[in-house]
């Protein structure tokens, strides 16, 4: 039987062979399509669960915190610690961390880049700080979301705009300005024991200081205070949004909280990294950011406001 070159391609069943057909450009490009609307429809869901894991993060650390600082309080007979980063004649206190340029025990970073050694200072100076010992991590201080530990610093004696600490202990709490003679100071809390509700009553802010590292205490003016409905209440240090439009916020019962600014002028303010703002953009306040002015003026502890 004479074998011809079809029988040689024939398959073994026996069934002609079909030659295999290949996408067409339009089914390529159906099949593009469908997957840029499936990319569009769960990019938003990645983002924002992306921020919800980063507001978990941030929110455990600062309950970390804030149990600190209540055991600190269990420790000293209830009074509540110095909230400054320094200290002072005026001052003495411990703080519950120290500025790197200010540490009390002489301390020479590792090797590495500048921004590894001032990260290094830092954590050494909440290492030699108050809470320590009751919270023994200092990436509590550290919300992931704050961008600001990236920038670039020229040298070590720089001092911004770098910045690994995202929070600041309230100035009402035995702030910066609180003198060594609570008899004589009527502007500050000094025991626990004085709070009649702890449970809204902020102890740390997430501040974006755009010159630098966060120093000090978080400074805010309550106005009129509660009975005067806290007119002419407004922000003095900045706020922050590292998490989308939103802060987190522990308090004095020791828990926390996530809040989503709602106020125009505070997300500008809190929002900006610009070097000047304090004097460029107009502070939020009572009239022109009524809603989170009022937040935090209801949370912001003062002797009259307990």
């Amino acid at each position: 039987m004479k074998i011809t070159r079809a029988d040689e391609e024939r398959p073994a069943d026996g069934r002609p062979q079909r030659g295999r057909k290949a996408f067409t450009l339009i089914e390529l490009l159906v099949v593009i399509a469908i997957i840029a609307i499936l990319a569009a429809m769960l990019l938003p869901a990645l983002a924002k669960a992306k921020q919800k894991a980063l507001i978990a993060s941030c929110m455990n650390g600062e309950k970390q915190l804030a149990l600190a600082w209540s055991m600190y309080c269990d420790d000293n007979n209830e009074k509540v610690i110095n909230f400054d980063t320094k200290t002072s004649g005026s001052h003495p206190d411990i703080p519950w961390r120290y500025e790197w340029s200010s540490l009390p025990v002489p301390f020479t970073p590792p090797a590495g880049t500048v921004q590894a050694q001032r990260t290094a200072q830092i954590l050494e100076g909440y290492k030699q700080g108050g809470l320590y010992k009751y919270a023994p991590n200092g990436g509590v201080m550290h919300c992931p979301g704050d961008s600001r530990y990236k920038l670039q610093l020229a040298s070590l004696t720089d001092k911004g705009p770098f910045s690994f600490t995202s929070i600041s202990g309230v100035e009402g709490f035995n702030g910066q300005k609180a003198t060594t003679s609570p008899s004589g100071d009527t502007t500050h809390v000094f025991k626990r024991t004085n709070l009649r509700h702890p449970t809204d009553k902020i102890i740390w802010m997430e501040e974006n200081d755009s010159r630098g590292e966060n120093e000090n205490s978080w400074e805010f003016n309550e106005g009129s205070g509660p009975s005067g409905n806290y007119s002419a209440a407004a922000f003095i240090d900045s706020p922050a949004v590292f998490h989308g439009s939103s802060s987190s916020f522990n308090f004095a019962d020791s828990h926390a909280t996530s809040r989503k600014w709602s106020d125009g002028q505070t997300l500008l303010y809190a929002g900006s990294t610009d070097p000047g703002k304090y004097g460029n953009i107009t502070r939020p306040n009572i009239s022109n950011a009524p809603k989170d002015t009022a937040f935090v003026a209801k949370g912001y502890a003062m002797p009259d406001n307990l």
